[in-house]
């Protein structure tokens, strides 16, 4: 007996591929607000945006685990394959060097801060945010 049936695996696969359209989508932005494009992209990523959490709201919990699953799987293996490479590895973390790496579900009250060039690294807390002071 099959476990899940191919009319949700489709499901769940076209949901992944959504979740994926979105990072694309963010790239396009990207491009395009170095051509003037941003109010394009713009609406084409928040019609993304929609779909995405229209699409994820109608997943059970169980086959949002294994979307979220098939996720890690993927960044694991991409970040396999730059750890693997002495030139992509060096790039990668020049490129999070300093940068501000927000803690999720913390609404920008804690932010990780790497640093990769020399020994450390800091926690940031927004001690005002942390108190409801705006």
């Amino acid at each position: 007996m099959a476990l899940i049936d191919d009319d949700r695996f489709i499901r769940i696969r076209r949901t992944s591929l959504d979740f994926d359209a979105v990072g694309a989508a963010r790239a396009a932005e990207r491009n395009c607000r170095d051509e003037g494009g941003a109010a394009d992209a713009g609406r084409a990523l928040e019609a993304l945006k929609n779909k995405s959490k229209a699409d994820w709201d109608r997943l059970t919990p169980g086959e949002k685990a294994i979307v979220i699953t098939q996720g890690a799987l993927i960044t694991a293996g991409a970040a396999a394959g730059v750890a693997s490479d002495p030139a992509a590895r060096k790039a990668a973390l020049d490129a999070l060097d300093g940068q501000e790496i927000p803690v999720p579900y913390t609404d920008g009250v804690l932010k990780i801060v790497p640093k990769t060039k020399d020994p450390g690294g800091l926690i940031r807390i927004d001690i005002i945010r942390l108190l409801g002071r705006k």
